[in-house]
């Protein structure tokens, strides 16, 4: 079913996410200030929340016992002080594998053995004093070696070990950790000597044992060259390598030429097959006297073409130059198979070579292999022995480098400076406590607000409409408490509060920006679920719309549950379904007025209403019926607004089927009552009929959450967001205005 007016959308309505004039550039302020909103509207929350995290985190950083730190840097000096150059056994510097070694050492302090060692070197008193700042109300105590695990860190940089400790006593924490560099020196000398012996008493039986397989494979490799007579071995196998070479290189270019011939002898086999002429093979037309004879028959040709021009067929030039065209090509025929029978000839000529290099390379090969062959024992005897060789003069050398080494001093592991009591204890740090309050304090005061926002899907402020759904907001009306229901109709009519008929000139204005820009249209009014003041809006925005000279018509299309004749206090009995039901039909003539039978009532000089006439299940039949587009059709003629009144399009299709007949449709949604996804969902269901939602309107406000500053949603580059309480400042000022002038 096609639409009553199909008048595209006004040229002044903004598209989604397009650019604001009025937002300074493409950073929109708009959106901090509305984060400053939020902030202000939830300050009570953050300042709980800040309060409490930032107390909780000060009374708990105070609350800790002081400690204090000592540390100790061990150096692994670059090289050790050496009369001579000699590489230790027990490798301590710094120089080479530093990473390896670095880790190594580490290691070694970190252990729980070398923990146990440093606890065993304390005296009692030191012990005492170690242990006594660690014990509780009841006396108790941990263990030497438990306070030694939980107060000492090791780090590390380029030049060695750095040891930490944190201790609540200052003299205690440096003598913890100049006892452990003390007791690390100490373990390096031990080890140093001890490495050196145990090494010099391996070197020397490992040199011993290589000295006798040295021998017995001196004798091994003697035996076996007498054995095969392999004096000049690398010389025969240089010239079989050399005869390989030159046979595999012959070999290939022979088969390279076949493989040309091959090419040749398919091309002529083609030519024959397809009873083409063997011109077109290129060795052929190189071959013997073809070039010639090409060029000459050529040449009878084009002199044929010539006398063709001049003589008839007959003709003695004529014929002589057609016998002299079929000797040529005579000769160059019998000239063509001579080639390919050489083609053949030197194919057979070039196999027979393939066949002799291939014998020979076979021949040359076997050679090969039996030289190779004869040549492993003997290469494995070779490597054997001088591996043996060169391991033994690596022993003997680094023997002798030990026992030189051990005779000198060779630790170069010192400690840089011995550690000294802290003055002062550097956890709890006030200022950083103090710096992390306030820090901890400001994130729970604007991070809560807004986080509570996030969470808070429900729709209620301009940004939620006009970045999330992508749609103006034509106005945010508050809530209207203790009107009756005849009343609440008639709000902007009887212009009793001006706050209220100011909103609904905002709409007015906005939808005069946003709308279709042309009259008569057809409006369907909608909403996402029950009771958030849809039929509230009709009736005072249908007034509205009458103030401004506009004549009006309220269809109530609420099939399931009428509201406008109780909203304006009449029966509603007569009305759409009644007419529907009596069949009667309207006038064919194009100024006929429509039937008294409709039930239409005049609200005002330019207000009429059309009741649904009682209620059916069936609505969707009604609003698709061709009677009702019909009536759509014939009220254009004598209205310039159709506001159609429908049910929640998120529960009941009738909006779908009204939109269809409509030019386009206003969203109303209920302040903090309906998710921002659902209205977002409803919103694309609705434009899927082609008929565009030109804005949305926050109905039934109950506080001032959400009226912030913002940017779209009227012509005049703001939005009508304002409540009762904002419009009596304003009607004052200009009061006290008039009576100044």
């Amino acid at each position: 079913m096609s639409k009553l007016k199909n008048h595209p959308p006004s040229a002044k309505s903004p598209r989604p996410g397009q650019a604001d004039p009025f937002s300074g550039g493409s950073f929109d302020f708009g959106i901090i200030l509305n984060y400053l909103y939020v902030i202000k509207e939830r300050w009570w929350i953050g300042l709980l929340a800040g309060l409490a995290v930032a107390s909780f985190y000060a009374h708990r950083s105070l609350q800790e016992i002081p400690l204090y730190h000592s540390s100790v840097h061990i150096l692994f000096e670059p090289r050790a002080d050496r009369v001579i150059d000699i590489q230790q056994v027990v490798e301590t510097t710094a120089a080479g594998q530093a990473e390896n070694l670095l880790d190594y050492q580490m290691r070694i302090i970190r252990s729980r053995a070398f923990r146990a060692n440093v606890a065993a070197s304390f005296s009692e008193d030191e012990v005492a004093q170690i242990i006594e700042p660690y014990r509780n109300a009841d006396g108790d105590a941990p263990g030497l070696e438990g306070v030694l695990g939980g107060s000492v860190f090791f780090g590390r940089d380029n030049a060695g070990i750095i040891v930490n400790a944190h201790h609540r006593d200052p003299h205690a924490a440096a003598l913890i950790v100049n006892r452990y560099a003390e007791r690390y020196i100490a373990s390096v000398v031990t080890r140093t000597g001890v490495g050196n012996a145990a090494a010099i008493e391996f070197l020397e039986q490992q040199a011993a044992e290589l000295r006798g397989r040295i021998e017995e494979s001196d004798r091994a490799l003697v035996d076996y060259r007498r054995r095969y007579n392999l004096v000049s071995l690398e010389d025969n196998q240089n010239l079989i390598v050399s005869r390989l070479q030159a046979l595999n290189a012959a070999h290939t270019a022979a088969r390279i030429r076949i493989l040309a011939l091959d090419a040749d002898i398919a091309m002529v086999e083609g030519a024959n097959e397809r009873q083409e002429s063997l011109i077109e093979v290129p060795s052929l037309v190189r071959f013997g006297s073809v070039p010639g004879l090409l060029e000459r028959l050529n040449e009878a040709r084009a002199e044929r073409s010539r006398l063709d021009l001049r003589y008839l067929r007959m003709h003695p030039l004529m014929v002589q130059n057609e016998r002299l065209i079929a000797v040529y090509e005579g000769r160059l025929a019998e000239e063509l198979d001579r080639g390919v029978r050489d083609l053949h000839q030197r194919r057979a000529h070039l196999q027979e070579e393939i066949d002799k290099l291939t014998t020979q390379l076979a021949v040359a090969e076997n050679e090969a292999l039996l030289l190779d062959s004869m040549a492993i024992d003997y290469n494995v005897l070779r490597r054997k022995l001088e591996s043996d060789r060169r391991t033994f003069d690596d022993i003997v050398t680094r023997l002798n480098e030990t026992n030189v080494a051990s005779q000198l001093d060779n630790t170069n592991v010192r400690v840089l400076d011995s550690a000294e009591p802290a003055w002062m204890p550097f956890t709890p740090d006030r200022n950083k406590i103090f710096l992390l309050t306030a820090v901890l304090f400001l994130m729970g005061f604007c991070g809560v607000p807004i986080a509570v926002e996030f969470l808070d899907n429900r729709l209620k402020s301009a940004v939620d409409v006009e970045q999330f759904l992508g749609k103006p907001l034509l106005a945010d009306i508050q809530a209207v408490r203790g009107k009756k229901d005849e009343e609440r109709g008639r709000l902007v009519l009887d212009e009793k509060d001006d706050a209220i008929v100011e909103v609904y000139r905002a709409v007015y204005a906005g939808l005069k920006m946003h709308g279709v820009d042309h009259f008569p249209k057809t409006i369907v009014v909608t909403s996402a679920l029950p009771k958030e003041g849809k039929s509230f809006f009709v009736s005072n925005f249908a007034g509205a719309c009458a103030l401004h000279g506009h004549r009006v018509l309220i269809i109530d299309a609420d099939f399931r549950r009428p509201s406008q004749a109780k909203n304006f206090g009449i029966s509603g009995k007569v009305g759409t379904l009644s007419w529907m039901e009596s069949g009667d039909e309207l006038a064919a003539e194009e100024n006929a007025p429509l039937p008294p039978g409709l039930g239409i009532v005049q609200i005002a000089p330019l207000l009429h209403l059309l009741p649904s006439g009682g209620s059916t299940k069936k609505s969707t039949e009604i609003l698709e019926h061709p009677r009702f587009e019909n009536l759509l059709k014939v009220a254009s003629r004598a209205y310039d607004f159709i506001l159609i009144d429908t049910p929640p399009v998120s529960l009941f299709p009738d909006a779908l089927f009204a939109a269809r007949l409509a030019e386009e449709s206003i969203f109303i949604c209920k302040h903090n009552g309906v998710s921002r996804h659902r209205v977002k969902q409803c919103i694309t269901t609705l434009e899927n009929t082609q008929t565009p939602v030109s804005g949305v309107v926050i109905n039934n406000r109950t506080s001032s959450q959400g009226l912030r500053p913002g940017y779209g949603g009227s012509p005049y580059g703001y939005t009508y967001r304002y409540g009762p309480k904002e419009y009596k400042t304003y009607a004052k000022y200009y009061e006290e205005s008039a009576k100044s002038s």
